[in-house]
């Protein structure tokens, strides 16, 4: 189990204007994550190859979901069944 990761509490905007949002504290438990060139999903380092809704990932508390954009770059840990926002980046470009 990864160390529990303090949550951010104000998220910023990074990236594209066209295409990017400023993220949410909380990943929505709805949502559809999907890999694609250039936007890849990360859990635990292993790439997520097929689409899934966020609340059927099979997850331990402490695993980590990474998304990766040219652009910006979001670390989500799982916490007490929630996907909280630990740490963002600029991207890989």
């Amino acid at each position: 189990m990864n160390k529990r990761l303090n949550g951010i509490k104000n998220p910023k905007f990074t990236g594209c204007l066209n295409c990017s949002e400023t993220p949410n504290r909380v990943l929505d438990k709805d949502r559809i994550i999907c890999s694609y060139y250039p936007h890849d999903w990360y859990l635990n380092g292993d790439r997520v190859e097929s689409d899934i809704i966020v609340s059927n990932i099979k997850a331990n508390d402490g695993d980590l979901l990474f998304f990766e954009t040219p652009l910006r770059d979001e670390t989500y840990q799982l916490q007490d069944d929630d996907w909280i926002l630990v740490k963002q980046g600029i991207g890989y470009a």
